[in-house]
């Protein structure tokens, strides 16, 4: 049985507006509980493509974090597909820094095979390429499937920063047709920072690790490696994967439709619901979406939903309610109630949704405050 770690886009040294050396030293830390998982699971190969870090901002620090990490766990044999944010070029850290022998690192846009055998008889050849810019319009897919044709041993495996897409790219473009054509038994892809798991294309299996270390709510979950074990010994790869969570740093998005709530007793249920489908736990970033229209007294409160999912942190609250009005009643309205809401309609109908968001607030705020509620 082959065993693989395969992960990527860690993004090690990014640069961060808020909380940056926090965020920084989680996204190490995450990478080195990838290398103890990797000494742990005593893996034969681990396959990392691309984004390791990023490479206007690498420090020294970093060039020694790797340099450690990789000698620590010497037992593995690395394979490095440069990508976007850390291209091979004769100025970069994979160019100037020195690496253990048991470090191999992609150095051009051509693919490059490698033939070795595994600890446990399995011959393996791993084909991979490098950006060696941050643009690379034409992934090198047939070229890497024609190095593999001939390729005698029994694992065939690929380590490639791309895109599989069906349109255009300027991220190494891959369509599913070529990579079911590429003859690869598993491919380990980097520049998605959203994994997916496991895939198939044809005969190949294939797979996106997802970012180490998540870094807003568009990377939702965990972060972490796959486990990969590949078993030949039937003369037929069989391939099987398992996410493994390495960060302690997690994104979740709830969207809720509460249409008809005039309190938080009314929502909690339907949060604690959704919190419990999504997985969400005590050192969980939720931002909960909130849709729908909703009684004019209704006022999200961040502070109650930290309580009820007994989170460390304030969640965010993104309030697209539309508060429900009698609004024939308040266009006839004589008051200054009437001639608020008036002047607010041409808002309130915007083809905008910001807009539209922003007059429904106010609306519901002024109408709030005319009425002595405090606010």
């Amino acid at each position: 049985m082959l065993k693989i770690v395969h992960s990527g886009d860690i993004h090690l040294d990014t640069p961060f507006r808020r909380g940056g050396k926090e965020r920084r030293e989680a996204a190490r830390e995450s990478f080195r509980a990838l290398i103890t998982h990797i000494i742990d699971r005593r893996a034969d190969i681990a396959l990392l493509p691309g984004d390791i870090y990023d490479a206007e901002f690498v420090t020294a620090d970093t060039s020694a974090l790797l340099r450690s990490s990789f000698e620590r766990a010497c037992d593995t044999r690395f394979f490095i597909s440069p990508g976007n944010h850390d291209p091979y070029t004769a100025a970069s850290l994979w160019a100037k820094a020195e690496f253990p022998p048991n470090v191999h690192i992609f150095k051009s846009e051509r693919p490059e095979r490698v033939d070795f055998t595994a600890s446990d008889g399995s011959g393996v050849s791993v084909v991979g390429w490098a950006f060696t810019s941050p643009l690379l319009e034409h992934a090198p897919a047939e070229e890497a499937s024609a190095l593999i044709s001939d390729a005698q041993n029994a694992v065939r495996l690929l380590c490639a920063h791309c895109d599989v897409t069906k349109s255009a790219s300027r991220y190494a473009p891959i369509t599913p047709a070529q990579l079911a054509d590429s003859r690869f038994d598993y491919a380990a892809l980097g520049h998605i920072h959203n994994g997916g798991g496991l895939r198939r294309e044809g005969g190949v299996s294939y797979a996106y690790s997802g970012a180490l270390t998540p870094r807003d709510f568009g990377e939702n979950g965990a972060g972490g490696a796959l486990d990969i074990d590949i078993d030949s010994s039937g003369g037929k790869a069989e391939v099987a994967a398992r996410f493994i969570r390495l960060s302690r740093v997690r994104y979740e998005l709830l969207r809720l439709d509460i249409g008809g709530a005039a309190s938080m007793s009314d929502i909690l249920p339907a949060i604690l619901r959704e919190a419990e489908r999504a997985g969400v736990e005590r050192d969980t970033n939720v931002r909960v979406t909130l849709e729908g229209a909703v009684s004019p007294s209704f006022s999200p409160d961040a502070e109650c939903v930290r309580a009820a999912l007994s989170l460390d942190t304030l969640p965010e609250i993104d309030d697209r309610t539309s508060p429900t009005f009698d609004t024939s009643a308040l266009e006839d309205d004589p008051t200054v109630r009437g001639a608020f809401y008036r002047a607010l309609c041409p808002m309130l109908t915007s083809a905008d949704e910001k807009t539209r968001r922003t007059a429904a607030a106010a609306l519901r705020l002024g109408l709030s405050a005319l009425a002595g509620a405090d606010i």
